[in-house]
């Protein structure tokens, strides 16, 4: 195949996979890549490699075609508990840390497997997480599995492994969480399944943190051994944006010795049983205490009766906290603006976001309609109430019907017109992700 492949458009497409997924395919790894594009071509329905190559370069591709393309170029390699030591430190100190600081308070905990290839990493998570909380209906549990191969992602959903899946695990933990099937295999028990949600997401693009894909606030991340294939700046961008994710006090797991490559800026690296995790700290340390003195202190000063807020200064102060994962603090601020700027829709959203990622699901979708009340065309409030519906019964013919509203709202967009208040999404890009909502079975 190599002599009849152009090396000015293999070139080429080096780049443009490198810009659009962050993967990197040297010169000694051409002879994969020519196989991977075959396999992309010939899904594609062009008549050859050239072809397939000449259109991804020349032309515009859409969100599904680039899907595919990455669904070529990823191998999965997993399986339950796979790297056991990572997992250990996860049960036995970053899990109970954060369950002993939060069940007097929010119970709230929010774990995101990024790169998740066919999900048995965040499965796992789920399963050790549903077994160090006993009450876990009381706590409001966030597990997402995010990946760019729409096959792996398919595959995910279904939770149906074969034994080589099951290679680090005993038969007595895999017969816990698992049920045989006749063929052989063996199906994800379903109050597991239900705890993990899994969605496309590319790191390379710059769309996260986000409410969107429910990136924000992070308490654990686990990414391991993704990085690593991307090219360099491709991989200090996306190390960035993780790290972004994260709230004060969260943790980041990284592949075994894949810290020394990424520029985890903002993060202090803890050795735990002889493995690097990454915490981050606050941006500021508190000022030490004051000695108590002698003389008692002046009386404060009187309240004044008027204040003088700035509702722009509040709402930037409020992002600002948001995306530190300071959310008590951004909630202050949200709701200070709204004290003179009462009937913006944005501002409800935003503060429907923080309340969404407090746990407080109720008061979210509170703010969320009064939204909609002020602005009946405030797309991603719709969409925002849509996605509260998902997996809550209560709401789903709410869910639906808004995620109808937010179809009939794009009408009024092109395609690649950028969404206001949506990180960077395009209407038609929106219009793709409501309609695969719509149509996967465990939704809506």
């Amino acid at each position: 195949m190599a002599k009849d492949l152009s090396p000015i458009l293999l070139s080429e497409l080096r780049r443009f996979i490198v810009r659009n997924l962050g993967l990197e395919f040297p010169k000694s790894r051409q002879a994969d890549l020519e196989r991977r594009l075959q396999l992309a071509a010939d899904e594609l329905g062009f008549p050859n490699v050239n072809a397939c190559m000449q259109s991804l370069i020349s032309s515009s591709w859409t969100p599904h075609q680039v899907e595919i393309l990455a669904g070529s170029l990823t191998v999965g390699e997993t399986y339950f508990f796979r790297d056991r030591a990572a997992f250990d430190v996860f049960e036995k100190r970053l899990l109970p840390e954060i369950i002993s600081a939060r069940a007097a308070g929010s119970r709230r905990l929010r774990i995101w497997s990024a790169g998740c290839c066919t999900g048995e990493e965040p499965y796992t998570l789920a399963i050790l997480t549903s077994e160090h909380l006993p009450d876990l209906p009381r706590w409001s549990v966030t597990i997402r599995g995010t990946d760019l191969n729409p096959r792996f992602l398919a595959r995910c959903r279904r939770g149906i492994y074969r034994d080589w899946s099951f290679r680090g695990v005993s038969n007595e933990l895999r017969d816990s969480y698992f049920k045989k099937l006749p063929d052989g295999e063996y199906e994800i028990r379903r109050h597991i399944k239900r705890m993990v949600t899994f969605s496309y997401l590319n790191l390379v693009e710059n769309n996260y943190p986000s409410p969107l894909n429910n990136t924000g606030s992070m308490d654990i991340i686990f990414c391991r051994n993704v990085l690593m294939y991307f090219q360099q700046e491709q991989l200090q961008a996306a190390a960035r944006r993780i790290a972004s994710c994260l709230q004060t006090g969260g943790w980041l797991v990284v592949g075994a010795g894949e810290g020394a490559t990424l520029p985890l800026d903002g993060l202090t690296p803890i050795s735990i049983d002889g493995r690097v995790f990454y915490r981050k700290e606050p941006l500021f340390s508190p000022p030490p205490a004051r000695k108590p003195r002698e003389q008692p202190l002046p009386p404060p000063p009187p309240v004044k009766k008027t204040e003088n807020i700035d509702a722009e200064d509040c709402t930037r102060r409020a992002h600002e906290f948001a995306d530190q994962g300071q959310l008590e603090e951004a909630l202050h601020w949200t709701d200070k603006a709204l004290r003179v700027s009462r009937f913006n829709a944005e501002l409800y959203q935003l503060k429907a976001t923080i309340l969404q990622e407090q746990g407080r699901i109720q008061e979210a979708y509170v703010a969320l309609r009064t939204a909609v009340a002020i602005d009946s065309k405030a797309v991603m409030a719709h969409f925002a109430i849509g996605c509260l519906g998902l997996h809550r019964a209560s709401m789903a013919i709410e869910a639906r019907n808004s995620m109808h509203i937010v179809l009939e709202l794009l009408e009024d967009h092109a395609e690649d017109e950028i969404l206001v208040d949506a990180e960077g999404l395009t209407a038609g890009r929106l219009r793709d992700v409501v309609l695969s909502m719509l149509g996967e079975e465990d939704t809506l």
